[in-house]
């Protein structure tokens, strides 16, 4: 016997899919993480950049034991021989480094070093410094 499925009287139109109520709860939670996240990162990020900037912070002394050269901060240095001390402003450019020193009567006066860097040793015009603080 042959069973048949009762006959819809409004005819045979489905019934309406509801939509799924929005949480606002659930909504606020997704964001607050994904804000977190994204300032999680970008404060390491700024980290690593500071870090990466003041890597010379430090003072380095050369291996003839007569001079050395303090990098106070990613733009101030002073530069030591013999006892005597000058202070300037820095600048990187490659492979030079350029400092500007106040001298009296003269004003400001720049020098280019020929400069590479690896860790704490620092070359400037071929000269070997070691940073030791």
């Amino acid at each position: 016997m042959q069973q048949f499925a009762p006959s819809d009287p409004a005819g045979s139109a489905p019934a309406p899919q509801q939509k799924p109520k929005s949480d606002i709860g659930t909504t606020i939670i997704a964001w607050v993480i994904v804000l977190a996240l994204v300032g999680g990162i970008m404060f390491f990020v700024v980290r690593y950049i500071n870090k990466e900037q003041n890597k010379l912070t430090g003072t380095y002394y050369d291996t003839y034991g007569v001079g050395s050269v303090t990098f106070v901060d990613d733009k101030n240095i002073t530069m030591n021989t013999l006892g005597l001390n000058v202070s300037g402003t820095y600048q990187i450019n490659g492979s030079s480094l350029a400092v500007t020193y106040n001298i009296p009567l003269l004003g400001a006066q720049t020098i280019n070093y020929s400069f590479s860097h690896d860790g704490d040793i620092i070359y400037l015009n071929n000269t070997q410094y070691i940073r030791r603080d």
